[in-house]
């Protein structure tokens, strides 16, 4: 049996830094060129309902994105609820109160488009990249799910096999559970313990209802940002954020797990054992200051 090291220092920050595009000058040669920044002018406003808006308008081709960007990811869940967040990134694609399930999909796929989303540690994403003239559709869609999305036993068996088969590739390749192994050593206070794809068990143990409590919660228009972003009429957009969005009802309090993790001292050391392995892994992790720190 082959094993993989991790040895858990410290981790986890971000950098904050304006909205820049960097380009290469092609008029000078490769090895002396230096980049050349553009600054895109974006504007933002913020709905009485508490819903933040970005309008970046990128007129270089005929094409816009919607992305949705909820303040929830694994981090906010409950110990013992493990995944909720990853699950809604699933779930929210079965339909809402005026859409059947997968016709969000559907729609965007008629007209050359694409969506997805994906689940981190703070946020859950949803985006659309659609032709300039469906901006309104993709709208609407987002619009409805944040307003009226249910989590019924049907919809959550059915993204939780989905989710299943997710987690047993992970635990069938090699180092599938490096990282899981990673963070629930190199914390030991707060919620970054754990990944955000979830506990099986407590997925399986979990009722509709907490879920839905759960969206009831995290979903609402006082904790997400709506980005628009290419090939859109600023003035126009803003008239249709405020058709779709501007009437759903804020949401209470958004609670945000907080547990100060207690400074380490000394380097920590984990031997974790992958039956898969034919080689070798070392990973070692630091601790750095927090984004918001002048470091």
């Amino acid at each position: 049996m082959r094993r993989y090291w991790i040895t858990a220092c410290l981790s986890v920050a971000a950098l904050a830094a304006p909205l820049t595009v960097f380009a290469a000058d092609p008029q000078q040669p490769a090895a002396t060129s230096a980049p050349s920044v553009q600054n895109i002018d974006f504007s933002a406003e913020t709905l009485p309902n508490g819903l933040r808006v970005i309008y970046a308008p990128l007129h270089q081709a005929p094409v816009v994105q919607v992305r949705v960007l909820y303040h929830v990811g694994s981090r906010d869940e409950r110990p013992d609820h493990q995944g909720f967040a990853h699950m809604f990134e699933h779930m929210m694609f079965r339909g809402s109160k005026h859409v059947p399930p997968e016709e969000h999909m559907r729609l965007v796929d008629e007209v050359g488009g694409i969506c997805n989303a994906f689940t981190s540690f703070d946020q859950t994403v949803y985006h659309d990249t659609v032709p300039s003239e469906d901006l309104e559709m993709c709208l609407y869609l987002e619009a409805d799910r944040m307003s009226s999305f249910k989590v019924t036993d049907q919809i959550y068996q059915i993204e939780r096999k989905v989710v299943a088969q997710e987690w047993m590739l992970q635990q069938n390749r090699a180092f599938g559970n490096l990282w899981t192994d990673l963070y629930k050593n190199v914390f030991t206070a707060n919620s970054y313990q754990w990944t955000p794809i979830g506990n099986m068990q407590q997925l399986l143990a979990a009722p509709a209802a907490d879920l839905q409590e759960f969206f009831n919660t995290y979903y609402v228009p006082n904790n997400a940002v709506l980005v628009i972003a290419g090939d859109v009429d600023v003035p126009a957009a803003k008239k249709m954020v405020q058709k779709y969005f501007g009437w759903i009802p804020e949401g209470g309090a958004v609670p945000h797990p907080n547990s100060a993790e207690p400074p380490q001292t000394q380097s920590r050391a984990v031997t974790s054992p992958d039956r898969l392995a034919r080689l070798t892994a070392v990973i070692r992790a630091y601790h750095i200051p927090a984004y918001k720190s002048d470091d």
